[in-house]
């Protein structure tokens, strides 16, 4: 049962395979899943689905601000998404990631430059990231990638 393939993907623009790519699961965790220190995930799926549900608003927004600047329609490269808890160690995550409930996104920033490609691309990124997320986890990492999480609080970090 754990194993089982969802029959639908977290959103229309979304799969799930990108929800599991770079996890350390070998398969999308189905029910309630070990994240460390007896801690339990109770809904990775669910969560995962509210991740991508502001994941399409964000979508929606860049595409919107394509417009006005003359580009194309486009979707969103996700660099990382779920995390299992051996995973998260190893790359170094803190030991309560959002990635570990299935709530947490990076974003590299090339994928950032392709999305927003004029001269103050990555301000209205921000920007964007700002306002889909204010209930949420924004962090800008020194190689210019973003995280943000679906959190359910307003979390804002930079790391130098």
């Amino acid at each position: 049962m754990r194993g089982l393939a969802p029959k639908r993907p977290p959103s229309p623009h979304f799969s799930w395979a990108e929800v599991n790519a770079h996890s350390g699961y070998a398969y999308l965790p189905y029910g309630p899943t070990a994240i460390g220190d007896g801690r339990l995930v109770m809904t990775p799926r669910i969560n995962a689905r509210k991740h991508a549900a502001n994941l399409e608003r964000l979508r929606s927004a860049v595409n919107e601000a394509r417009r006005l600047k003359g580009y194309g329609a486009t979707g969103i490269r996700i660099l990382s998404w779920a995390r299992s808890y051996e995973h998260n160690r190893q790359v170094g995550g803190a030991p309560d990631s959002q990635h570990l409930y299935f709530l947490a996104t990076d974003i590299a920033l090339e994928e950032i430059e392709r999305l927003c490609p004029w001269a103050s691309g990555r301000e209205t990124f921000d920007g964007l990231l700002g306002s889909i997320f204010a209930n949420g986890g924004v962090g800008l990492y020194p190689a210019g990638n973003r995280h943000v999480d679906s959190r359910g609080h307003r979390a804002r970090w930079t790391v130098a």
